[in-house]
């Protein structure tokens, strides 16, 4: 009888397999829900990031304000100018507050060198998310070249294509990892029961 209560006082903790169980569980079921957090979190940053994709239209020296307003007008009739609610995304920075601009955030006054403003008149586009790709991109741009007035059209199709790239590889990992501790918890459940 002295053996029996010893023994019974020495139990560890893995001789009680309910808890151990019912641990492992709930930490798989509560990494899952990070995972499940991260993905949704990776999402949101992706639409803030693919907001802010701009295409510069830079124009012609010398247009006159009616061209610039027809230009304007072409712009915003496009369907791959994206909206705010009710607002097109199409702004207009004159090549006065581009060289603004420039100064304050280089220090250096271009003009004292140079003795004229050589940057352009230009309108900053952001792009719908559903244009967001190189294709389209590359089609937006020949199309907005071929209109009257436009000098050229630039984007940053480097950014474009790794912001694609890896959002589409960092939602794969994710997914996989918690497709994986799904399967590792259906496991337990099942050899619990």
């Amino acid at each position: 009888m002295d053996k029996e209560t010893r023994s019974r006082k020495k139990k560890k903790l893995g001789s009680y397999p309910s808890v151990s169980v019912v641990f492992s569980i709930a930490l798989s079921l509560f990494v899952i829900g990070l995972f499940g957090m991260l993905i949704l979190h990776t999402n949101k940053l992706t639409e803030i990031i693919k907001e802010n994709i701009e295409v510069q239209v830079y124009l012609n020296k010398g247009i006159t304000s009616n061209q610039r307003i027809q230009v304007q007008k072409s712009i915003s009739s496009k369907p791959f100018v994206a909206k705010k609610g009710e607002e097109l995304q199409v702004s207009f920075i004159s090549k006065e507050e581009a060289e603004k601009q420039f100064i304050e955030e280089t220090g250096e006054d271009f003009t004292k060198f140079l003795g004229e403003n050589p940057l352009r008149d230009a309108f900053i586009i952001n792009i719908a998310p559903q244009y967001q790709d190189a294709a389209n991109l590359k089609q937006i741009k020949e199309e907005l070249e071929k209109l009257s007035g436009v000098f050229e059209v630039e984007y940053i199709e480097s950014l474009v294509d790794s912001i694609n790239q890896n959002v589409t590889k960092i939602s794969l990992v994710l997914a996989g990892f918690a497709l994986i501790l799904l399967f590792v918890v259906i496991i337990l459940i099942n050899n619990t029961i």
